[in-house]
């Protein structure tokens, strides 16, 4: 029974793995970013900020390492695999290629007024950027320039390109009917979901809708493009959307709450949350799906979150610890199969001791301790004595 424990708990923490829950950064970005992408080679991340800015930020040291002042109102940003970084501006009306490297701004024309989103082809060549108004506008990313606009709905909303890069699917945020615009310039396929979607996600042989306000996603067969279930997440709120090809699971932005809600796309059931900053907008991956991105738009800062093994184990096989979150009150599970006595502490990440979670024996069994009254931050629980063991936890108010 025992042993049946340990196994349980392991593999409780091999699932929790599953999907980047730890705090690995916070990074000011300057005031309301509103959308970031990661460079094709994953050495940087760039932030759309509402106030103005481009933000390049290196993954090496999470710190900003540029930042071009653009002026408008950046609402989007993509960049291609030559690090040409694309950015729409809401305000102006305007696109804007800049050079990723040197963050020198390279050429900009109009655009149809109000851009919610873009979609890369598989090779960079083309962008696709979704406007409210009504229209989708195809861009030559080498030539820098549009090559076209096309209606896809009543009120567009998110976008999404299919692996294969030739179709691309639109949320519709006033109309029943979803669009699937056959690349590169058409025809234009409308097809009925029965919602007003938010955002919209292609994954494993199924497109996703969002819809924040009726508090729910949508699954619909790819192939048919008939409704193959519902999700209702109450409080939720489900709103922008995202998904990386290495993890079964979609991650819905929570539009009333400051987290981002995990789906099990396996079969389609919620898998728990994660917590973020105020206002988090539409979450991004890094290149090897190892760094989930969320700029905040409230908190002026991306959120960069990453995987934590959920503990280290010690060389008695039967002991084990692991920490829930992150969360304001993260919960540390002990698990031992012998009576021993040890000491757990919490650390600050320069090694101070902040708290003393528990002195003395500790009976056979799981046992779970709980950090009250500390600051944001990453910590890690240590335990010495009879045993020996430590694992991170992150603590988010």
């Amino acid at each position: 029974m025992k042993k049946t424990v340990v196994l349980l708990l392991l593999a409780v923490a091999w699932l929790q793995a599953q999907w980047p829950d730890t705090l690995i950064a916070t990074v000011s970005t300057g005031q309301s970013p509103n959308d970031a992408c990661f460079s094709t080679d994953g050495e940087y991340v760039f932030v759309a900020v509402g106030y103005g800015l481009l933000t390049k930020i290196s993954t090496q040291t999470w710190s900003v390492s540029g930042v071009l002042s653009l002026g408008g109102t950046p609402e989007c940003v993509t960049c291609t695999p030559d690090n040409t970084v694309l950015v729409a501006d809401g305000e102006l009306g305007r696109l804007l290629f800049v050079d990723g490297q040197t963050m020198t701004l390279l050429g900009e024309e109009p655009i149809d007024p109000d851009p919610v989103e873009f979609a890369l082809s598989p090779d960079g060549a083309f962008a696709y950027l979704s406007h409210s108004g009504g229209f989708a506008t195809i861009i030559d990313t080498a030539a820098m320039e549009g090559i076209g606009s096309v209606w896809v709905g009543n009120q567009p909303g998110g976008c999404h390109l299919s692996p294969d890069g030739q179709t691309l699917y639109i949320a519709d945020n006033q109309s029943p009917n979803e669009t699937a615009l056959s690349l590169p310039q058409g025809p234009v396929q409308r097809f009925v979901s029965g919602m007003d979607s938010f955002d919209c996600l292609q994954a494993e042989g199924s497109i996703y809708f969002s819809n924040p306000g009726w508090e729910m996603i949508l699954r619909m067969d790819e192939s048919t493009l008939l409704v193959t279930g519902s999700l209702e997440l109450p409080g939720a709120a489900p709103g922008w959307l995202a998904s990386t090809p290495d993890l079964p699971y979609l991650f819905a932005v929570s539009a009333t709450g400051n987290k981002i809600n995990v789906i099990d796309s396996a079969d389609f059931q919620y898998a728990g949350q994660i917590l973020v900053g105020a206002s988090p907008r539409r979450p991004c991956f890094s290149p090897d799906g190892a760094f989930m991105a969320v700029p905040c738009a409230t908190a002026n800062k991306l959120y960069v979150l990453g995987y934590d093994p959920a503990g280290v184990h010690g060389p008695d096989p039967g002991f084990g610890i692991m920490a829930t979150g992150p969360a304001s009150t993260p919960e540390i599970i002990v698990s031992t199969s012998s009576t021993a006595s040890c000491i757990i502490t919490l650390h600050d990440l320069s090694g101070r001791r902040v708290s003393t979670l528990h002195s003395g024996p500790l009976a056979p069994g799981n046992h779970s301790l709980f950090c009250h009254g500390l600051p944001s931050g990453v910590y890690h629980a240590v335990v010495t004595g009879g045993l020996e063991g430590s694992c991170r936890l992150t603590i988010i108010r």
